[in-house]
């Protein structure tokens, strides 16, 4: 005669909590005017992305996580949606969050000129700022006045800037966006007739 015999085990499980992934977005200046394009460094996310953790974070071109970014630190994209996964070391267990890329675009920044005559050893006061609307197209971007292409050399006065004749710099900026670009004027100081 068989007899049933019945064994209780006691089984324990363990649920581990999936890892923080929040999700964001990351707005870069597009690096050419026109162009709908940024180097973005998806690493300086990372923090944000998994909670300021000490999870991992992989990044992703598609939703399905099957495509990875090979260079995270310097990401050439237009507009678009990346996915970092965050994966926890200890229990293996991961979460994707949904990272939203934003391009844009640089103000506009139209070059000038402008020339006086003469006032006196080959020099003329020039109002920068009356080429202002020309320069960044009418907009209310602001524009700052530099005697250098890289925009160190500060005018002080561009209302009254006196020199001779030479190329001054335009930084155009949006207000909003913070994205600049510059723009070459070129001053003339005309000789009198004699």
């Amino acid at each position: 005669v068989y007899k049933r015999q019945t064994v209780n085990i006691d089984v324990n499980f363990t649920i581990d909590s999936l890892p923080t992934s929040a999700p964001t977005s990351l707005a870069m200046c597009e690096e050419l005017a026109g162009s709908n394009l940024a180097t973005f460094d998806l690493t300086s996310l990372d923090n944000t992305i998994n909670g300021g953790t000490a999870d991992a974070v992989t990044w992703f071109d598609d939703a399905a996580t099957s495509s990875s970014i090979g260079f995270p630190g310097a990401y050439i994209s237009g507009n678009a949606t990346v996915y970092a996964v965050v994966t926890n070391a200890t229990t293996s267990c991961s979460d994707t969050a949904e990272v939203t890329l934003i391009i844009n675009s640089l103000p506009s920044s139209n070059q000038g000129a402008l020339a006086l005559c003469d006032e006196g050893s080959s020099q003329a006061t020039f109002d920068l700022t009356s080429l202002d609307n020309g320069i960044n197209g009418g907009t209310a971007d602001v524009v700052t006045w530099f005697t250098d292409p890289a925009t160190t050399g500060s005018i002080a006065t561009p209302g009254t800037y006196t020199t001779g004749s030479t190329t001054v710099y335009a930084l155009v900026t949006n207000a909003t966006t913070l994205c600049s670009d510059t723009a070459e004027v070129i001053l003339t100081v005309n000789p009198l007739p004699t």
